[in-house]
């Protein structure tokens, strides 16, 4: 599947958009948000600093994950995992939902298209079969 030119659309967007997130606003740019999260959690500063570093590498590593060893396993802990993450943003920093690029449409892009994946390799699947 992973040959797949669908497939390949979906997992390297994928891998982007995860890099992205764990470099730009964790690693390189330590967006205050993404400290906030932590503390809010009761982290200390110097905690929370390693902490959003941490988060990032982790987002990168995962991203990465998606160029080298998709599956539909890797993708339905997509889904699981942006879930938890919007409900995570939702209860502990509600007012990032109303900005523009907030993790509403992001998590809920990210999990559209690993549905999308699960729902394609399942086609195929079936459609070799018949």
């Amino acid at each position: 599947m992973h040959n797949d030119p669908i497939c390949k659309i979906i997992n390297r967007l994928l891998a982007f958009f995860w890099c992205y997130q764990g470099m730009v606003p964790k690693l390189i740019w330590q967006h205050p948000d993404e400290l906030k999260i932590w503390q809010v959690l009761g982290v200390s500063e110097v905690w929370a600093l390693r902490a959003v570093y941490a988060s990032g590498v982790a987002e990168v590593i995962f991203g990465l994950l998606f160029l080298f060893y998709a599956s539909k396993v890797l993708h339905y802990f997509n889904l699981l995992g942006l879930l938890f993450l919007l409900l995570l943003v939702m209860l502990l920093l509600p007012s990032t939902l109303v900005q523009a690029f907030n993790p509403v449409i992001m998590n809920l892009a990210m999990m559209g298209l690993s549905w999308v994946y699960v729902r394609y390799v399942a086609s195929l699947r079936h459609s070799q079969k018949c």
